[in-house]
């Protein structure tokens, strides 16, 4: 349970995460604030197994880093996160712990559901970018629409924004994401 003080402080850390019922819920952790939110929905689910699948072929075949999906903690000091996808790639500040993602992995993908659709595009894209995560991708599966953030200045520039087509990145040279299998049912 967590204990009175943080309640009163509404200050949570990692450690008050183990505290809670497993029960489905994502929780995250950003400067202290929890958020809490439901599972996500079968199409957010198929989005997200069709992205992985291309991801992880790339990877596999090319050895240019590893792909980790949610339910995984991603911890960034004392905030905590629980990206839809991420990847670690080799010679990054990330380290893959025994519990959990340690420091920023390379690449963080989230996608949106109607409860996060504004946390993510606005406090929790602010705190990626403060942490150094070098690309953020989110994706909408209501509009179709993928659009890539690279960390520029410490800040994110909205590189390409596409519903066909296919994502290519420099940061994983030789990745060619074909959308309309992204999107298929």
């Amino acid at each position: 349970m967590v204990t009175a003080e943080y309640r009163l402080r509404n200050f949570y850390i990692y450690d008050d995460l183990a505290t809670f019922p497993d029960d489905g819920k994502r929780r995250e952790i950003i400067d202290g604030d929890l958020v809490v939110n439901a599972a996500p929905v079968p199409r957010h689910q198929r989005v997200s197994r069709n992205l992985q699948r291309i991801l992880d072929s790339h990877l596999v075949r090319s050895g240019q880093g590893e792909l980790f999906n949610a339910p995984i903690d991603v911890r960034l000091g004392e905030d905590v996160f629980e990206p839809d996808l991420l990847v670690v790639v080799p010679g990054a500040q990330a380290r893959v712990a025994q519990k959990y993602i340690e420091g920023p992995p390379a690449l963080v993908v989230e996608i949106l559901s109607p409860s996060s659709s504004e946390w993510d595009r606005g406090r929790k894209a602010t705190a990626y970018a403060r942490h150094g995560i070098r690309e953020y991708w989110i994706l909408d599966p209501d509009r179709r629409l993928l659009e890539r953030f690279v960390l520029r200045n410490g800040a994110y520039a909205r590189d390409a924004s596409q519903g066909s087509g296919t994502v290519e990145t420099p940061l994983l040279p030789g990745l060619r994401v074909p959308l309309e299998e992204v999107w298929a049912d």
